[in-house]
């Protein structure tokens, strides 16, 4: 066993991959490489949830259901809806590609209050179209169009913008 300080990205075939505590996109870095090094088991402890915030938010503003802008009227609140809009997003992202994937607690929460585990293990998953359907219709409720993962995955999302052109000699925004 070694532990290795570095980027988290493609590695090349893999067994097994565990993310603990990977901020905010990192676990998203994380479940992408071990999609594509085909990883028969996935562990992920995802920690901050920043990325899908601002767009929740966004949704919130335009929402006409009182009882849901009621409950996300409390930043506290905001930020455990928004982990949970992420954690299932990532988990339905997974089994688009084929995994079958559960959402469970690993600690105490006296020992840490981000104690949820995305566990995955490859086959098993369910049909990929109605995944698809169920990620898309999760995304159009909550106003996502952009999610790490779904992207590094090819998944696309309804009323994503198509990505941008780099000005020449630049890299992508």
């Amino acid at each position: 066993l070694a532990f290795v300080a570095g980027d988290v990205g493609p590695v090349g075939d893999v067994d097994v991959v565990v993310a603990l505590h990977a901020c905010d996109t990192a676990t998203d870095d994380a479940l992408a490489a071990a999609v594509a090094g085909g990883a028969t088991a996935i562990l992920a402890a995802p920690c901050c949830h920043k990325e899908l915030r601002p767009q929740l938010d966004r949704r919130l503003k335009d929402d006409d259901d009182p009882a849901l802008s009621e409950l996300l009227r409390h930043g506290v609140l905001a930020d455990r809806h928004a982990e949970a809009v992420t954690d299932a997003m990532r988990c339905l992202a997974l089994e688009a590609a084929g995994y079958a994937s559960r959402v469970v607690e690993w600690a105490p929460l006296d020992h840490t209050a981000k104690n949820t585990m995305i566990v995955a293990t490859l086959g098993g998953a369910r049909d990929g179209d109605v995944v698809k359907a169920r990620l898309a219709a999760l995304a159009t409720r909550h106003g996502v169009t952009r999610h790490k993962l779904c992207g590094l995955l090819g998944v696309d999302l309804p009323g994503a913008a198509a990505p941008r052109a780099a000005p020449k000699g630049r890299m992508p925004p």
